[in-house]
């Protein structure tokens, strides 16, 4: 699956970015390399004193909803121009039996 497919929240509606597990644990791994390289003053501060985990990508960033109860995006689930968060999703949790959709990109 490519980064670029977006899902659904079943229970809160939001979009998210779907990507793979391995994708999202590369994430991670790159983002706590960094992160150790931190002071603890700056992990404290902009970090809250923690490093990233997988599970920051096992949940829907709105309502917290874990990633088994997605869809595949539908045309109209999210207008243009907005901020998305990545989550992972597979497709094989979806209650639906189809896979992610590519969003078409709007013209302005």
């Amino acid at each position: 699956m490519s980064e670029d497919r977006l899902c659904t929240c079943n229970k809160c509606g939001w979009v998210h970015m779907a990507v793979t597990r391995g994708y999202a644990a590369q994430k991670v791994i790159e983002f706590n390399q960094y992160y150790d390289k931190l002071s603890e003053e700056k992990q404290q501060n902009f970090y809250g004193g923690k490093g990233a985990t997988i599970g920051i990508y096992e949940r829907c960033f709105s309502c917290g909803q874990t990633d088994e109860d997605f869809r595949p995006f539908k045309e109209g689930d999210c207008p243009g121009g907005v901020t998305i968060q990545p989550t992972i999703y597979e497709g094989k949790k979806s209650k639906e039996e189809t896979t992610c959709e590519t969003p078409k990109s709007e013209s302005p």
